[in-house]
């Protein structure tokens, strides 16, 4: 069998690049955009950075304690989140669900499943309620 290398991460993207991100869940659309050291939501209003920071430190950062191959549980999903660079077009997008067993299922279209535990559900938590 060949070997593989896969990117543990749950995107290539750089946050550096991100300018907005746009968050679907629920049949909900959120939108923040990035200016200059802080982040805005779709009316222009301040958001909590931090949060912000956290969830592109999540996605696009953090390795998971596990990863594996396999087919993306549309079944289980609970949001995606794109990320689109300084010209609005998209970058990438991360589908995230959620397992039986709590574990959170990153994936971004190449079928690699990261899988994450279930104290991450604190950064999503700000973002899904």
């Amino acid at each position: 069998m060949p070997e593989m290398f896969v990117d543990a991460t749950g995107s290539g993207v750089s946050s550096f690049d991100v300018k907005r991100i746009v968050i679907r869940s629920e049949g909900k659309q959120q939108f923040f955009s990035r200016e200059l050291d802080r982040w805005v939501d779709e009316k222009g209003v301040q958001a909590e950075n931090e949060n912000i920071e956290a969830l592109l430190t999540l996605l696009l950062d953090t390795k998971p304690p596990s990863v594996a191959l396999g087919s993306y549980p549309r079944d289980d999903e609970v949001a995606t989140v794109t990320f689109e660079g300084y010209d609005l077009a998209p970058l990438d997008t991360v589908r995230i669900a959620l397992n039986q067993e709590g574990q959170w299922i990153f994936e971004n279209g190449d079928n690699v499943l990261r899988l994450h535990p279930a104290e991450v559900s604190e950064v999503f938590a700000k973002f899904l309620n």
